[in-house]
């Protein structure tokens, strides 16, 4: 029925109800009529959520942790709770619009077991709150019709506050009972880091390291509070199942409750996709029992479309979780190919202290430190590796208009964060989060650089042999195998983390030093061959490891790693050797995950096309009004630089025609089909020579010009003055009285005014 007032439903729903709050709800009100009457009660709520998502401003919604779950997911999870029986007790500790009730009250509804039972409702929101009671107030009507009685508690206070006599101390179990202790909790709560001084860190110290998020702490509350063998069904970021943050949480909760379900979202953009959120999620199905299951059943999905397609399996609980390691990891395999790749690295009893390499963050906090310069200015300097420089079995430095320091002044005071100009492996701490690959390795080789020291940044990790040097055959092939596709698998299994720990590399099992050096020493006979095209191909063999496993975690597929090699050894610049430019790249030559380079193609293919091939093949998902995007900030690179032809099959068509297609260039395709070998380098370096790489073309448009010039004063100046500021130039020449002399580049080298100086006047 459409056109119903906010009173009237207030009327009918919650007439117990003070109906002044909804007067005061100004986002609700500014709605004048609702037209989600007789729906079901997960859509009554979600389209609730809708009208607050387009009122509430994003700032106040990350301050709250609020990321809505979608009527999907709330099913889901709905359907994992185990039935009931009446008068039982059901608590949401951050119940936002009340979604996860509804959709318990829908399953309540297809069961004969359960004909009353209550919840109680955590909300600290005050402007959620009239959302909420009424959502509560359908689901009470909607369950009455049904010959189903539901009774329901709205509380406006903090979830764990409201409960520290309960939480702390802890209660005995022998005191637990259904009027007190909840049967079952479920929720989507809140995620943000709180300060250890927050008060609710106080009421859950056992579980607290470092910074802690405030979802570790619901959890935590929850099954203290859940009487025996209650449920508990959240879903949260993945972010606890691995690293020092969260290992008191892990080792405390998994002896507090047992693990029945855990089913993972592949996807970081699915998920919550309405809230725009970039994270990858786990739904987690636990009883409170002290008895460890011996089995746990682990399902996965991309996201919310295929939730009912999702597979389960059943995997020994000493694979997923092993409470007597120091660490508390909990791993996710998956398929049947992450747990034969775990059996392979659970066979290597070797890590990085075997060998005798440490593994630590770089010392250099760029806030600390005012020792950081641009040039040097005169005095020694040495150079600064950022995150930025390390990449994929390279270490580029320095990198073109890079608005970061890349030195740092040699003194007595930074001694102390200079390291030795010696053989390393470089890790990046951080990976983007929708970064194909978790784990960026580099090996850096001693004397590469000028300096005889070398400054490393906060935010990259080092392996390095205290007190001597690793081989270069060490460097490369450790490198090498960090990076290869086994790794990477590995460590998403256990790690939803875009931060790559120096914990974590330090407790990753490594393969015998041996087979270490065999892989280097093959790398280092490769020569110009492209290392990044040779990863997989030989740590795979060198390892006898099966190159046909497929991730099923997702995420990290080498094809895309390799077009990025391809696309910067062709001479792209950044912005184009991007993920998207990788994809658009194998989507012009039509290659696929499993497919070799030598198949690729020559074919003609719209950007409508490619998005659709990207989605199938590389289950990365641009929407369609992405194709701007596409055309401006790839394709149009691609042909200033020879790689792609558009509409070769049609010279005549405009650029806007909605037949508008691309292929590669003959030249650039004999380049890609013979990517990671010889002929390859030989038709790369025939194809640079030819037609000039793009960034060599870029850098010669903004070749400045050092013209002098010389105040009313008889002050010399030296500017670089380019066509895109000529008019700012008169403006300025005009106002300043100053003349233009004959050109004098002597003058370069005695100038008073700095260039940097002159075009601030601008």
């Amino acid at each position: 029925m459409a056109g119903i007032k906010w009173h009237d439903l207030w009327t009918s729903y919650c007439s117990d109800l003070d109906a002044g709050e909804l007067d005061r709800c100004d986002w609700l009100q500014s709605t004048v009529s609702w037209g989600a009457e007789g729906s079901p009660p997960v859509e009554f709520c979600d389209q609730l959520a809708g009208l607050y998502l387009a009122h509430a401003s994003a700032t106040h919604r990350k301050a709250r942790g609020q990321f809505f779950t979608p009527p999907a997911i709330a099913r889901f999870m709905a359907g994992l709770s185990a039935p009931f029986p009446s008068g039982a007790l059901v608590v949401e500790p951050g119940a936002g619009v009340g979604i996860l009730i509804a959709a318990l009250a829908e399953r309540v509804m297809r069961t004969e077991d359960c004909r009353e039972w209550r919840v109680m409702a955590y909300e600290n929101d005050p402007v959620l709150l009239p959302a909420l009671k009424l959502a509560l107030g359908y689901v009470r009507r909607w369950l009455d019709d049904q010959g189903i009685r539901f009774r329901f508690q709205v509380k406006q206070e903090d979830f764990i506050l409201a409960n520290v006599a309960l939480l702390r101390p802890a209660p005995l179990l022998e005191s637990l009972n259904d009027e007190t202790h909840p049967q079952l909790i479920i929720a989507n709560p809140p995620y943000f880091k709180i300060p250890k001084t927050d008060p609710r860190v106080a009421v859950l110290p056992e579980v607290v390291h470092g910074q802690p998020n405030i979802y570790a702490l619901f959890m935590a509350a929850a099954a203290k509070l859940l009487q025996a063998e209650g449920q508990l069904i959240f879903i949260t970021p993945r972010s606890f199942c691995s690293g020092p943050y969260f290992r008191k949480f892990r080792q405390w909760f998994f002896r507090t409750v047992a693990l029945e379900r855990i089913h993972l979202f592949k996807s970081r953009t699915e998920t919550f996709a309405r809230d725009q959120v970039l994270q990858e999620n786990v739904i987690l199905d636990c009883t409170k029992t002290t008895v460890q299951h011996e089995w746990v059943q682990i399902s996965s999905s991309r996201g919310m479309q295929d939730l009912e397609a999702a597979l389960l399996r059943r995997i020994p609980r000493h694979e997923v979780l092993d409470l007597e390691s120091s660490e508390a990891v909990l791993s996710v395999p998956i398929a049947e190919t992450d747990s034969a790749v775990r059996e392979i690295f659970d066979r290597w009893s070797d890590r990085l202290g075997s060998f005798g390499l440490h593994i630590s963050t770089g010392p250099i906090v760029p806030f600390r430190t005012g020792a950081l310069t641009h040039h040097g200015d005169g005095m020694e300097a040495a150079p600064v590796l950022w995150v930025q420089h390390v990449g994929r079995m390279e270490v580029t430095w320095p990198l073109y208009r890079f608005a970061k320091p890349q030195n740092i002044r040699v003194t007595p005071e930074t001694n102390r964060l200079l390291l030795p100009n010696i053989n390393y492996v470089l890790m990046r701490r951080f990976s983007p989060k929708e970064e194909n690959s978790r784990i960026t390795a580099a090996p850096y080789l001693g004397g590469s650089l000028p300096s005889q020291f070398l400054g490393i940044e906060n935010h990259v990790n080092y392996i390095h042999r205290p007190n001597g040097s690793l081989s270069t055959v060490e460097s490369l092939g450790l490198a090498a195998f960090l990076n290869s596709r086994w790794v990477d698998q590995y460590f998403r299994m256990s790690s939803g983390n875009t931060q790559v720990s120096a914990t974590e590399i330090r407790n990753l099992p490594l393969p015998p030093l041996e087979k270490i050096h065999r892989i280097g020493e093959r790398l280092q006979e490769a020569e110009a061959v492209s290392k990044v095209a040779l990863v997989n191909k030989i740590v795979g063999e060198e390892l006898r490891l099966p190159l046909d496993l497929s991730n099923g975690n997702g995420g990290h597929m080498p094809k895309i790693e390799e077009a990025k090699d391809l696309l910067n050894a062709l001479g792209l610049p950044p912005a184009q050797r991007s993920e998207l430019a990788a994809l658009t790249l194998l989507s012009l030559a039509n290659l696929t995950e499993p497919v070799p380079w030598k198949k690729a193609e020559r074919r003609s293919i719209r950007i409508h096309d490619m998005i659709l091939f990207i989605e199938q093949n590389y289950h990365k998902r641009y929407a369609e009004n992405t194709r701007e995007t596409f055309r401006r900030q790839v394709l149009h690179q691609f042909e200033q630089a020879r790689i792609a032809d558009r509409n070769p099959d049609d010279p005549t068509l405009p650029t806007n025609s909605p037949r508008t297609h691309y292929a590669l260039s003959e030249a650039a395709l004999l380049v890609v089909q013979n990517y990671g070998t010889r002929t390859g380098q030989r038709a790369l370096e025939e194809f640079r020579t030819e037609h000039r790489t793009l960034l060599e073309i870029y850098q010669q448009r903004r070749t400045q010009k050092m013209i002098p010039l010389r105040a009313q004063q008889g002050m010399n100046i030296i500017c670089h003055l380019v066509s895109t500021i000529n008019c700012k130039w008169l403006r300025w020449k005009s106002s300043h009285r100053v003349s233009l002399m004959e050109p004098n580049f002597s003058t370069w080298e005695t100038r008073q005014t700095r260039p940097s100086s002159w075009m601030r006047l601008l």
